[in-house]
């Protein structure tokens, strides 16, 4: 927002945006679809590594909510979801629990950002992540799940 009288600019925070966004099961999902390889665990207590890239010369809205939605689908394994985080920071890690059986981790993450100095451009990307979980003994204690935003055309 801009006042033309002193020629300030603001952030226009726009406040319950993430009622809006798709549900996990929702085959409708417009956003980017990572689709990640395997991942070979421990059964049990593991840490899911999130880790979200800017464009250069982007930073996360700070004052604008992102979402984080976790689910695990196939087997008695369980993430926790953070739901909505107003100025998350990246790397974020999230505890979960894998059951001995496969299953799949789907997160869905929507990401508010915008110009770092201006702040004249604020965007959103939603991301949803897809990766197949198998335990196994000597498997990983992390699962990191990793994507770098791209400029849209604007």
């Amino acid at each position: 927002m801009v006042d033309m009288g002193s020629g300030e600019t603001r952030t226009l925070v726009l406040k319950g945006a993430e009622d809006f966004l798709p549900a996990a099961d929702d085959a409708l999902f417009a956003g980017t679809i990572v689709e990640l390889d395997p991942a070979r665990v421990v059964a049990g207590s593991v840490d899911v590594e999130l880790r979200i890239g800017l464009p250069t010369g982007y930073k996360v809205n700070p004052d604008a909510p992102s979402r984080f939605e976790f689910s695990v689908d196939g087997s008695s394994a369980s993430v926790e979801s953070p739901g909505v985080v107003v100025d998350p920071s990246f790397p974020m890690t999230v505890p979960a629990r894998v059951a001995s059986d496969s299953s799949e981790l789907i997160a869905d993450v929507s990401v508010v950002y915008c110009e770092t100095e201006f702040e004249s451009i604020c965007l959103i990307e939603q991301i949803r992540f897809v990766v197949p979980l198998e335990p196994a003994a000597g498997g990983s204690t992390a699962i990191t799940l990793e994507h770098s935003i791209e400029l849209p055309d604007i």
